[in-house]
C-alpha cells in the first residue's frame, strides 16, 4: 500500500492529475477545509481546474515541482496504511492525512495556510 501512496505523492510533486487518479480507489476521498468533500467523480476536474494555474515551487530539489512533501509519519496496520506529512506549494502549506488499502488511495484530508507576505 506504501507504493500507492508513493505514486499518489509523486503525481502531486509533479501536478500530474492522471498519475494521481491512477491509484484512487473508487470510494476516494479528498476533504479540503474550504472545498469540502470531493469524490473521485468529481476529483479529475477538481484537479484540472487546480493544476490550471500551476505555479512551481521555487526552491525545490526539482524546480519544477508543484508540491515538496516533508516529515512524513507511516503506520501500516492489518493491510491498510495511515500517512501523514507536512507538504508545501507556492501559495500554501499544511499537513495533510492520507490511508491506502488494497482498492488504493481512499482519502486525504487536509489542513493549510497561506504563509503571510513579509
Amino acid at each position: 500500500m506504501s507504493e500507492l501512496l508513493d505514486v499518489y505523492k509523486q503525481g502531486w510533486r509533479r501536478a500530474d492529475a492522471e498519475m494521481i487518479l491512477g491509484v484512487v480507489a473508487d470510494d476516494f476521498v479528498y476533504d479540503h477545509p474550504v472545498d469540502g468533500r470531493i469524490t473521485k467523480a468529481n476529483f479529475g476536474a477538481y484537479l484540472k481546474e487546480l493544476f490550471a494555474d500551476y505555479e512551481p515551487l521555487s526552491g525545490a530539489p526539482d524546480e519544477e515541482s508543484f508540491e515538496a512533501h516533508s516529515e512524513e509519519v507511516m503506520m501500516e496496520t492489518d493491510g491498510q496504511v495511515t500517512a501523514w506529512n507536512w507538504w508545501k506549494t507556492a501559495t500554501a502549506e499544511g499537513a495533510a492525512l492520507k490511508k491506502a488499502g488494497p482498492g488504493g488511495v481512499y482519502l486525504e484530508r487536509l489542513t493549510y495556510f497561506k504563509p503571510s507576505a513579509e
